[in-house]
């Protein structure tokens, strides 16, 4: 178990091994798999095996929600796909809370327009270079750790929502089979009101993540003009 763990980096267990364990928890705790007499008989490797699980639903629920984001959720939210839309005249509301930030983004892509060699691509190419300009900006001065974090929240947010609805659908169908106890329907109003809160908290991490971002590279590289003396 703990060559397994050493494996593991501080985005594998935030946003793939904790809802991996917050998902089978939870379905235990609605089927009641502490009674079955398979799991009593796998013996104290049963934890072993239940980290390796956990493991494998939390990338199952990272691929799922990378699929649905692609599909409608970012073009619910911000138009499109978020780095393609940030700083179009039409979406940008979507990504920041202020007018501010927004031109601070654009002075940074006029100033990432200058670099590229082919400047006659469409703009939401543009802007996705120019937030893959910006990530690798702040990794090489090693100043990525608040976006990061940012970007690990997100996910990690964006995993327990879709656990909600898991779990929604388990307690559903087990209504449906007559299996009915009161406490039943108190679990589905509380998972509706968890996925509305984690939904919430995934967007706002991903605002906080873009302002972060362009905050920092704009302050590093108004810094480096001062530096050189422009």
């Amino acid at each position: 178990m703990s060559d397994f763990m050493d494996k593991l980096n501080i985005f594998d267990i935030f946003t793939m091994l904790i809802p991996g364990v917050v998902f089978w928890c939870s379905i235990g705790v609605v089927l009641s798999l502490n009674e079955c007499e398979w799991w009593k008989r796998l013996g104290n490797q049963r934890y072993v095996y239940f980290l390796v699980a956990s493991y494998v639903i939390g990338i199952v629920l990272q691929e799922i929600g990378t699929i649905f984001d692609k599909l409608f959720l970012h073009k619910l939210l911000y138009g499109g796909e978020q780095r393609k839309t940030f700083l179009t005249k039409e979406n940008w509301k979507r990504s920041f809370s202020n007018e501010c930030m927004y031109k601070i983004g654009k002075e940074i892509r006029k100033s990432v327009i200058k670099q590229m060699e082919h400047k006659d691509v469409a703009e939401e190419e543009i802007n996705l270079f120019v937030f893959s300009y910006c990530v690798n900006y702040l990794e090489k001065r090693n100043l990525n750790s608040k976006v990061d974090k940012m970007l690990i929240l997100s996910e990690m947010s964006r995993s327990f929502m879709y656990i909600c609805l898991i779990i929604f659908g388990v307690l559903e169908f087990k209504i449906f089979l007559g299996d009915v106890f009161w406490y039943y329907w108190l679990a589905k109003a509380v998972t509706i009101i968890f996925f509305v809160v984690f939904f919430m908290r995934k967007k706002r991490y991903e605002k906080y993540r873009l302002a972060i971002m362009i905050r920092l590279v704009w302050s590093c590289m108004e810094e480096e003009k001062i530096n050189s003396g422009k």
